[in-house]
C-alpha cells in the first residue's frame, strides 16, 4: 500500500513539473507604449499597467491606450520581439445641436434626405444637407459644415402658381421666345410673374412685349413689315460740321436709315444752321452750303436839335435827307451793318457828311451840328 501511494505521488510531481516546464517555455518580450498626449493610461488584455513599459509573454495581446478628452486607441498586437508602439490618440468628437426654425408651420426637416422628428437634432461634426418643406411653399435647401451648435432660420417662399400662355400672330409661320428661350408651338405653361415675349417672322419686325402673367392669357401679336433702308450721305462746305438726323447726331457723314420722312440739321460754329426735310425713297446725297452768321447790326438814332430847325417853315424837319454810302435812308431810326459808312445830311442847299466805323450790336446817336464860323 505504501509502495502504491509513493508511485501515485511520483506521477503527480512529474506531471506538475512537465506542465510547469511547458508553460515557462514561452519567451518574454518588452512592450513600450508611447503616445502623442502627456497623460495616458495603458491597458493590456484589460489590465491597467503601472507604466508605459511592461514585459509580456510572446503572442497576441489587446492594447488599449486611454486619455481624458481623447478617443481610445485600441490595437491587437502579435508580440514576437521587443516592441515599441506609438499610440496616436485623436481628440474625442462631441456632438453639436442643430436647431431649425421656419416662418411657416407646420414644417418638416430632412437631413441628408432623412426626415427627423421635431426641429432639433444632435449630430457629429461634418457636412450635412438640410431641407425644410411645408405644403404650399417652396423647399428651403442649404448645406452646412457643422463645427458648433447652430440655429437655422428657414424663410420659406410661397409656391408660385402657374398659368397658360397662348400666342397668336397675324403672320405664319412665326417663332416665339419666352424670357430669351424659344418654345415649341404657341402654347406654354409658366410661373406667374413678369415674362418677356419676342415673336419673330421673316420679313417682319420683331414683336417685343412684357407681360405680367396672373391668369391664363392669350396674346395676339400683330407684326409689321420691315421698312426698307437706304443710305443718306451729307456733304458740307464747312469742316468740321455736326450732322443731326431726326434730332440724333450721327458719326461721320453717312448713315443707313429707314425709308420715310426725316429731318436734317447741319451745324458748324460761326455758321447758320442748315435745316431741311427729305422723303427718303432711295440712296440720297445732300450737299449743304452753310452761310456765315452775320454780326448784329448797329442801331442808329438821329436827333436834330430844335434850334437848328427853321422857325418859319413847319415842315423843315421833313426836308432833311439822310444818306448812307450814297443811299437815301428813310426816317431817323435805322440799322446799319457793322463797318465803315459815310453818313451825309442834306437840307435845302446845305449838306454835311462824316465817315464812321460802326461796331456790331452797338447803339449810336447821330446829332447834326450847324454853326457859323466868321473870320
Amino acid at each position: 500500500m505504501l509502495k502504491k501511494s509513493f508511485l501515485i505521488c511520483l506521477i503527480f510531481i512529474t506531471a506538475v513539473f512537465g506542465f510547469s516546464q511547458t508553460r515557462n517555455s514561452k519567451r518574454q518580450y518588452t512592450l513600450t507604449v508611447n503616445s502623442n498626449v502627456r497623460n495616458y493610461e495603458v491597458f493590456i488584455d484589460g489590465v491597467k499597467q503601472r507604466s508605459n513599459k511592461t514585459t509580456l509573454p510572446e503572442g497576441s495581446h489587446l492594447l488599449v491606450v486611454k486619455s481624458d478628452g481623447y478617443e481610445d486607441y485600441s490595437n491587437r498586437i502579435n508580440l514576437n520581439r521587443n516592441m515599441e508602439i506609438n499610440a496616436g490618440l485623436k481628440p474625442a468628437v462631441s456632438n453639436y445641436t442643430v436647431t431649425i426654425n421656419s416662418n411657416v408651420k407646420p414644417f418638416d426637416v430632412y437631413i441628408d434626405g432623412n426626415r427627423i422628428s421635431g426641429n432639433r437634432i444632435a449630430l457629429r461634426p461634418g457636412n450635412y444637407r438640410i431641407r425644410v418643406a411645408s405644403r404650399g411653399y417652396l423647399d428651403y435647401n442649404t448645406n452646412i459644415s457643422l463645427n458648433k451648435n447652430i440655429v437655422i432660420n428657414a424663410a420659406l417662399q410661397p409656391e408660385i402658381p402657374k398659368y397658360s400662355l397662348i400666342i397668336n400672330s397675324n403672320i405664319q409661320p412665326f417663332n416665339t421666345y419666352i424670357d430669351g428661350n424659344q418654345i415649341s408651338g404657341n402654347r406654354i405653361v409658366l410661373n406667374a410673374g413678369n415674362h418677356s415675349v419676342i415673336i419673330k417672322a421673316e420679313g417682319y419686325k420683331d414683336y417685343i412685349t412684357n407681360i405680367n402673367l396672373n391668369r391664363n392669357t392669350e396674346l395676339n401679336a400683330s407684326l409689321e413689315p420691315i421698312i426698307p433702308s437706304y443710305t443718306i450721305t451729307i456733304n458740307s462746305n464747312i469742316t468740321p460740321s455736326n450732322i443731326f438726323i431726326d434730332g440724333n447726331q450721327i458719326n461721320g457723314n453717312s448713315v443707313v436709315i429707314q425709308a420715310g420722312t426725316h429731318s436734317i440739321l447741319i451745324r458748324a460754329n460761326g455758321f447758320i444752321d442748315y435745316i431741311t426735310n427729305i422723303n427718303l425713297t432711295r440712296n440720297t446725297v445732300i450737299n449743304a452750303n452753310l452761310e456765315p452768321i452775320k454780326p448784329p447790326n448797329a442801331k442808329i438814332s438821329v436827333v436834330v436839335p430844335s434850334d437848328l430847325l427853321s422857325k418859319t417853315n413847319n415842315s423843315s424837319l421833313n426836308q432833311i435827307k439822310i444818306y448812307d454810302n450814297g443811299k437815301l435812308l428813310k426816317g431817323f431810326n435805322f440799322e446799319l451793318e457793322p463797318g465803315l459808312h459815310t453818313i451825309r445830311f442834306e437840307s435845302g442847299g446845305l449838306a454835311v457828311e462824316s465817315n464812321y466805323n460802326f461796331l456790331p450790336g452797338k447803339d449810336y446817336t447821330i446829332e447834326p451840328v450847324f454853326y457859323i464860323n466868321i473870320n
